[in-house]
């Protein structure tokens, strides 16, 4: 008589294996989600930082209120609200902080961004998005 079938064995052995590439692949595809969350936060740091370039360049100041650079977030799902600081100013730049952190999903997910507005050139100077996580 012949067997065709597998046997107990190797039944274990390929599960045992599946197991190992399955434990192996979820933090790479957390980390993956987690930059798909924040790409939505670095799109709104983007918009916010050339929100802020128009308003200097319209009144040659920045703001402080958040309201004047009428940015929508409506479409956004875990990035609605962002803050900014004025750490440094001067009469001829201001230095602006912009931050957003995630909400429901994104929790714990942060996006930064430091500018400086030269108000005599009208010049932007962008540091690099800074994002973090607590995951």
């Amino acid at each position: 008589m012949e067997n065709s079938g597998l046997t107990l064995g190797e039944l274990v052995t390929s599960m045992v294996i599946v197991g190992i590439l399955v434990l192996l692949s979820i933090p790479v595809y957390r980390h993956q989600v987690n930059r798909a969350r924040i790409s939505e936060g670095i799109s709104l740091v983007s918009s916010v930082t050339r929100a802020q370039q128009e308003y200097a360049l319209k009144y040659g100041t920045i703001t402080s209120d958040p309201e004047d650079l009428n940015i929508n977030t409506d479409g956004n799902k875990f990035f609605k609200d962002f803050s900014f600081q004025t750490p440094l100013s001067a009469a001829t730049h201001k230095t602006v902080i912009i931050e957003t952190e995630g909400s429901g999903d994104a929790e714990g997910l942060k996006v930064e961004r430091t500018i400086t507005i030269h108000l005599i050139s009208k010049e932007l100077t962008l540091n690099e998005i800074e994002y973090s996580t607590d995951n």
